[in-house]
Protein backbone atom coordinates (compact mmCIF):
# COMPACT_ATOMS: atom_id res chain seq x y z
CA UNK A 1 0.00 0.00 0.00
CA UNK A 2 1.10 3.44 -1.49
CA UNK A 3 1.78 5.82 1.79
CA UNK A 4 0.79 9.99 0.67
CA UNK A 5 3.11 12.09 0.98
CA UNK A 6 3.02 14.19 3.56
CA UNK A 7 2.08 18.09 2.87
CA UNK A 8 4.29 20.83 4.38
CA UNK A 9 1.99 23.75 5.73
CA UNK A 10 4.99 25.86 5.33
CA UNK A 11 4.97 25.88 2.05
CA UNK A 12 3.76 27.93 -0.33
CA UNK A 13 0.78 27.18 -2.48
CA UNK A 14 1.13 26.62 -5.90
CA UNK A 15 -0.46 29.89 -7.05
CA UNK A 16 1.95 31.80 -4.85
CA UNK A 17 5.13 30.00 -6.72
CA UNK A 18 3.52 30.78 -9.84
CA UNK A 19 3.08 33.98 -8.57
CA UNK A 20 6.72 34.71 -7.43
CA UNK A 21 7.92 33.67 -11.20
CA UNK A 22 4.79 35.95 -12.68
CA UNK A 23 6.54 38.82 -11.08
CA UNK A 24 9.99 38.76 -11.11
CA UNK A 25 11.68 41.45 -12.80
CA UNK A 26 8.86 43.15 -13.43
CA UNK A 27 7.16 46.32 -11.90
CA UNK A 28 5.23 44.19 -9.63
CA UNK A 29 8.66 42.64 -8.25
CA UNK A 30 7.71 44.20 -4.88
CA UNK A 31 4.45 42.72 -4.21
CA UNK A 32 3.74 40.77 -1.43
CA UNK A 33 0.96 38.31 -1.26
CA UNK A 34 -0.62 37.66 2.05
CA UNK A 35 -3.70 35.78 2.97
CA UNK A 36 -6.53 34.59 0.78
CA UNK A 37 -9.59 37.04 1.46
CA UNK A 38 -12.04 36.09 -1.34
CA UNK A 39 -12.79 33.31 -3.88
CA UNK A 40 -15.39 33.32 -6.55
CA UNK A 41 -15.30 31.79 -9.92
CA UNK A 42 -13.20 33.92 -11.61
CA UNK A 43 -10.44 34.57 -9.06
CA UNK A 44 -9.03 34.24 -5.39
CA UNK A 45 -8.28 37.55 -3.65
CA UNK A 46 -5.73 37.68 -1.50
CA UNK A 47 -4.66 40.19 0.94
CA UNK A 48 -1.33 41.79 -0.86
CA UNK A 49 1.32 44.65 -0.26
CA UNK A 50 2.94 47.16 -2.61
CA UNK A 51 5.09 49.84 -1.83
CA UNK A 52 3.14 49.55 1.71
CA UNK A 53 0.27 50.18 0.41
CA UNK A 54 -2.43 47.51 1.33
CA UNK A 55 -3.79 46.19 -1.93
CA UNK A 56 -6.33 43.85 -3.26
CA UNK A 57 -4.95 40.91 -5.39
CA UNK A 58 -7.19 38.79 -7.68
CA UNK A 59 -5.33 36.21 -9.42
CA UNK A 60 -8.04 34.93 -12.06
CA UNK A 61 -8.24 31.02 -12.50
CA UNK A 62 -7.35 29.35 -15.81
CA UNK A 63 -11.08 28.50 -16.90
CA UNK A 64 -12.18 32.05 -16.62
CA UNK A 65 -9.58 33.61 -18.73
CA UNK A 66 -10.11 30.71 -21.50
CA UNK A 67 -13.57 31.31 -20.94
CA UNK A 68 -13.07 35.47 -21.73
CA UNK A 69 -10.51 34.85 -24.37
CA UNK A 70 -13.48 33.61 -25.99
CA UNK A 71 -15.27 36.61 -26.16
CA UNK A 72 -12.74 39.52 -26.00
CA UNK A 73 -9.68 40.28 -27.53
CA UNK A 74 -8.29 41.95 -24.32
CA UNK A 75 -6.80 39.62 -21.89
CA UNK A 76 -9.21 39.44 -18.46
CA UNK A 77 -6.64 41.40 -16.15
CA UNK A 78 -6.43 44.72 -18.36
CA UNK A 79 -9.86 44.68 -19.29
CA UNK A 80 -11.16 44.35 -15.46
CA UNK A 81 -8.62 47.15 -14.72
CA UNK A 82 -9.48 48.99 -17.77
CA UNK A 83 -13.20 48.61 -17.20
CA UNK A 84 -12.55 49.81 -13.42
CA UNK A 85 -10.28 52.59 -14.78
CA UNK A 86 -13.31 53.90 -16.85
CA UNK A 87 -15.71 53.92 -13.53
CA UNK A 88 -12.98 55.70 -11.68
CA UNK A 89 -12.61 58.47 -14.15
CA UNK A 90 -15.95 59.59 -13.90
CA UNK A 91 -15.82 62.33 -10.95
CA UNK A 92 -19.54 61.20 -9.86
CA UNK A 93 -18.96 57.68 -9.68
CA UNK A 94 -15.15 57.57 -8.47
CA UNK A 95 -16.57 57.48 -4.67
CA UNK A 96 -18.20 54.33 -5.66
CA UNK A 97 -16.02 52.55 -7.03
CA UNK A 98 -13.00 51.18 -5.83
CA UNK A 99 -9.49 52.35 -7.29
CA UNK A 100 -7.38 50.00 -10.01
CA UNK A 101 -4.24 49.86 -9.35
CA UNK A 102 -2.22 47.87 -11.46
CA UNK A 103 -2.39 44.53 -13.80
CA UNK A 104 -0.05 41.95 -15.24
CA UNK A 105 -0.56 39.04 -17.68
CA UNK A 106 1.56 36.83 -18.60
CA UNK A 107 1.57 33.42 -20.16
CA UNK A 108 0.98 31.55 -17.12
CA UNK A 109 -0.71 34.03 -14.97
CA UNK A 110 -3.03 37.13 -15.10
CA UNK A 111 -3.72 39.24 -12.14
CA UNK A 112 -5.07 42.55 -11.34
CA UNK A 113 -4.29 44.87 -8.22
CA UNK A 114 -7.23 47.26 -6.40
CA UNK A 115 -7.20 49.34 -3.53
CA UNK A 116 -8.42 47.37 -0.86
CA UNK A 117 -11.76 48.19 0.76
CA UNK A 118 -12.65 47.55 4.53
CA UNK A 119 -16.22 46.69 5.08
CA UNK A 120 -18.93 44.01 4.86
CA UNK A 121 -20.31 42.44 1.83
CA UNK A 122 -23.82 44.86 1.35
CA UNK A 123 -25.65 41.55 2.09
CA UNK A 124 -24.22 40.59 5.67
CA UNK A 125 -24.31 44.69 6.46
CA UNK A 126 -28.11 45.17 5.42
CA UNK A 127 -29.08 42.28 7.75
CA UNK A 128 -27.86 44.79 10.63
CA UNK A 129 -27.94 48.15 9.74
CA UNK A 130 -31.03 50.50 10.81
CA UNK A 131 -33.37 51.44 8.74
CA UNK A 132 -32.20 54.60 8.05
CA UNK A 133 -28.99 53.34 6.52
CA UNK A 134 -30.52 50.91 4.81
CA UNK A 135 -32.51 53.80 2.84
CA UNK A 136 -29.21 55.94 2.39
CA UNK A 137 -27.32 53.04 1.17
CA UNK A 138 -30.38 52.06 -1.71
CA UNK A 139 -30.14 56.12 -2.12
CA UNK A 140 -26.75 55.83 -3.26
CA UNK A 141 -26.71 52.80 -5.39
CA UNK A 142 -29.65 54.54 -6.78
CA UNK A 143 -27.72 57.32 -7.66
CA UNK A 144 -24.69 55.27 -8.46
CA UNK A 145 -26.10 53.85 -11.41
CA UNK A 146 -27.85 56.90 -12.21
CA UNK A 147 -24.64 58.90 -13.20
CA UNK A 148 -23.27 56.07 -14.57
CA UNK A 149 -25.75 56.07 -17.36
CA UNK A 150 -25.40 59.71 -17.29
CA UNK A 151 -21.59 58.51 -18.48
CA UNK A 152 -23.07 56.14 -20.89
CA UNK A 153 -21.38 53.38 -18.49
CA UNK A 154 -23.84 50.17 -18.67
CA UNK A 155 -23.31 46.88 -16.96
CA UNK A 156 -22.78 47.27 -12.81
CA UNK A 157 -22.74 44.46 -11.26
CA UNK A 158 -24.87 45.32 -8.92
CA UNK A 159 -25.32 42.10 -6.55
CA UNK A 160 -25.47 41.60 -3.15
CA UNK A 161 -22.00 39.78 -2.90
CA UNK A 162 -20.74 42.27 -5.19
CA UNK A 163 -20.61 45.50 -3.09
CA UNK A 164 -19.08 46.68 0.05
CA UNK A 165 -20.26 49.15 2.36
CA UNK A 166 -17.44 51.37 3.39
CA UNK A 167 -17.79 54.01 6.19
CA UNK A 168 -16.73 57.49 4.83
CA UNK A 169 -15.45 60.43 7.77
CA UNK A 170 -18.32 61.09 8.51
CA UNK A 171 -19.69 57.28 9.45
CA UNK A 172 -21.96 57.36 6.24
CA UNK A 173 -22.36 54.06 4.36
CA UNK A 174 -21.37 54.19 0.87
CA UNK A 175 -21.46 50.66 -1.30
CA UNK A 176 -18.68 50.78 -3.75
CA UNK A 177 -18.49 48.34 -6.20
CA UNK A 178 -15.32 46.10 -6.69
CA UNK A 179 -16.25 43.85 -9.68
CA UNK A 180 -15.88 45.19 -13.21
CA UNK A 181 -17.17 42.20 -15.85
CA UNK A 182 -18.61 41.92 -19.27
CA UNK A 183 -21.50 44.61 -19.44
CA UNK A 184 -23.09 42.36 -22.09
CA UNK A 185 -22.87 39.18 -19.49
CA UNK A 186 -26.75 39.24 -17.79
CA UNK A 187 -30.02 38.14 -19.51
CA UNK A 188 -33.03 37.59 -17.44
CA UNK A 189 -33.01 34.30 -16.26
CA UNK A 190 -34.83 31.48 -17.77
CA UNK A 191 -35.13 33.07 -21.02
CA UNK A 192 -33.94 30.77 -24.09
CA UNK A 193 -34.00 33.66 -26.90
CA UNK A 194 -32.00 35.95 -24.83
CA UNK A 195 -29.35 36.57 -27.46
CA UNK A 196 -32.40 37.58 -29.87
CA UNK A 197 -34.32 39.94 -27.95
CA UNK A 198 -30.76 41.84 -27.56
CA UNK A 199 -30.31 42.11 -30.76
CA UNK A 200 -34.08 43.19 -31.84
CA UNK A 201 -33.41 45.90 -28.55
CA UNK A 202 -35.95 44.20 -26.42
CA UNK A 203 -33.07 44.38 -24.09
CA UNK A 204 -31.34 46.70 -23.68
CA UNK A 205 -28.07 47.53 -21.53
CA UNK A 206 -30.31 50.01 -19.35
CA UNK A 207 -33.17 47.33 -18.44
CA UNK A 208 -30.39 45.01 -17.56
CA UNK A 209 -29.20 47.52 -15.08
CA UNK A 210 -32.94 47.80 -13.86
CA UNK A 211 -33.52 44.68 -13.32
CA UNK A 212 -30.69 43.88 -11.39
CA UNK A 213 -31.43 47.08 -8.89
CA UNK A 214 -35.07 45.60 -9.10
CA UNK A 215 -33.52 42.33 -8.03
CA UNK A 216 -30.62 43.72 -5.25
CA UNK A 217 -33.13 42.90 -2.43
CA UNK A 218 -34.14 40.09 -3.82
CA UNK A 219 -32.13 37.82 -1.42
CA UNK A 220 -34.03 34.86 -1.79
CA UNK A 221 -31.60 33.21 -4.95
CA UNK A 222 -28.68 33.53 -2.99
CA UNK A 223 -29.48 32.50 0.23
CA UNK A 224 -29.99 29.61 -0.95
CA UNK A 225 -26.87 29.23 -2.46
CA UNK A 226 -25.07 30.59 0.54
CA UNK A 227 -27.19 27.47 2.31
CA UNK A 228 -25.55 24.72 0.06
CA UNK A 229 -22.18 26.65 0.61
CA UNK A 230 -22.72 26.03 4.19
CA UNK A 231 -22.25 29.85 5.08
Amino acid sequence: MRRRAKLDPSAPAPEEVMLAEAIAGTRLAGLVCGALIGTGSRCNVHAARLEGRECALKIYKPRAIARHARRHAQPLAQYEYSMNLLYRARPALASHVAEPIDYLVTPRLQLFLQERLIGPLYYFWYQHASGADRERARAGIEALLEAAHSAGIYGLNLQALDLIVVADAAGEPIPKLFDFTDPARRAPHGWRLAGLATRLGLITPKRQDGRALAQLHDFRALERRLRRSGI
